[in-house]
């Protein structure tokens, strides 16, 4: 194994033996004659030893990330070296071996992309879930209740949000056994995070005609679409045009959670018609109904605008309980709830809006054309 100069630093390569009998040639990234016999004797060593692991990791250039390193880069016969002379060539050799899970969040985007659709789920799973892995290396075996306990508890968010996070990771998680990344569950005894505290935030259909009122123009439609119906920003941004039926005043709304949020008569509340009318003006039924509009657009502008009209902590998925209250209000029943904002029973809509009930206030205000 004659090492000879190579490069134009001068560093030396020497013959690395591969377990088919031959020999390829590898830089030593070295010129130090000491260390470049050094690293012919350490390639001998690890051939007698059947160490292909790591002989065979020489031979293919290949990509690793080494720990505490923020980028994958080559193997080289340096890094072998220094592990070889500090007695820890298992520790590489399990390191090479070990599946590093970062190399699979691109295939893993892309699959949620196509279970869900581009509805900006696949890109916020993935900020996410690299809140834990990083862009690096993490690997299959730092993926321990403690470690992702101790991730979640760092995190400055409720608990509600904090449950989002993890289950972003099991949706990850997911893929990786589909994939046959890993074989068994590492999380199989860990408490998800406790959800929030149900929420019931609702505003009258005046507040919400003022808010579409004062948006700015190509967000007053998506507004009252969205505020007359209960959807959800997400599936409501991937509507068409024939989603809408404008004269029975019912609508698709695109589901992509379960097949219960994929529902076909939603109705749409009497006051936002004139205004889908308009916006629906000349429309080819497949073109998007809400073109060029995003999630965090609609729900920066939508905060803004409740600034502006000081209306306190209402957000835009608020719409889903203003719909449902205001539905009970004028005698709605809580089937009509569930099958509104697409609950998988009953029972879910009778814990949040069985409390709201059909009034003699309610009749007085429409009668006088309120609601």
């Amino acid at each position: 194994m004659t090492a000879f100069a190579r490069g134009k630093k001068g560093y030396k390569s020497i013959y690395v033996p591969t377990r088919g009998g031959g020999l390829v040639q590898r830089s030593t990234g070295t010129s130090d004659p000491k260390v470049v016999r050094a690293m012919k004797r350490m390639v001998v060593q690890l051939a007698d030893e059947k160490r292909w692991v790591v002989l065979d990791a020489i031979r293919e250039n290949r990509q690793w990330t080494p720990p505490g390193a923020d980028e994958a880069r080559r193997l080289t016969l340096g890094d072998v070296y220094e592990y070889h002379t500090s007695n820890a060539i298992s520790l590489l050799e399990s390191l090479l071996t070990a599946h590093n899970l970062c190399a699979h969040l691109d295939g893993w985007t892309a699959w949620v992309r196509a279970e869900k659709g581009d509805t900006g789920t696949p890109e916020l799973y993935r900020q996410q879930v690299e809140s834990l892995t990083g862009t690096g290396s993490f690997l299959a075996a730092e993926l321990t209740n403690d470690r992702v306990k101790r991730w979640l508890a760092a995190l400055d968010v409720t608990p509600g949000t904090r449950r989002k996070y993890y289950y972003a990771l099991r949706s990850f998680m997911r893929y990786l056994f589909d994939t046959g990344v890993l074989t068994s569950d590492p999380l199989s005894t860990f408490r998800p995070p406790k959800k929030n505290a149900a929420r019931l935030r609702w505003e009258s259909e005046a507040t919400d005609r003022r808010i579409v009122a004062a948006a700015l123009p190509q967000y007053g439609a998506f507004f009252a679409f969205v505020k007359a119906t209960g959807a959800d920003v997400g599936p409501a941004l991937k509507g068409v045009r024939r989603d809408l039926d404008l004269d029975r005043g019912v609508a698709h709304v695109r589901g992509t959670k379960t097949s219960t949020r994929n529902r076909h008569e939603v109705e749409i509340e009497a006051w936002a018609l004139p205004i889908l009318r308009e916006h629906c003006r000349g429309m080819h039924p497949n073109a998007p109904l809400f073109p060029g509009l995003t999630k965090d657009g609609a729900s920066h502008h939508h905060l803004r605008l409740c600034g502006l009209l000081e209306i306190e902590d209402y957000t835009l998925r608020d719409a889903r309980h203003s719909v449902a209250v205001r539905g009970r209000k004028r005698g709605k029943s809580l089937e009509w709830v569930a099958a509104q904002l697409g609950h998988a029973n009953v029972y879910m809509a009778a814990t949040i809006y069985a409390v709201f009930t059909y009034t003699p206030e309610d009749r007085a205000q429409e009668a006088g054309g309120q609601r």
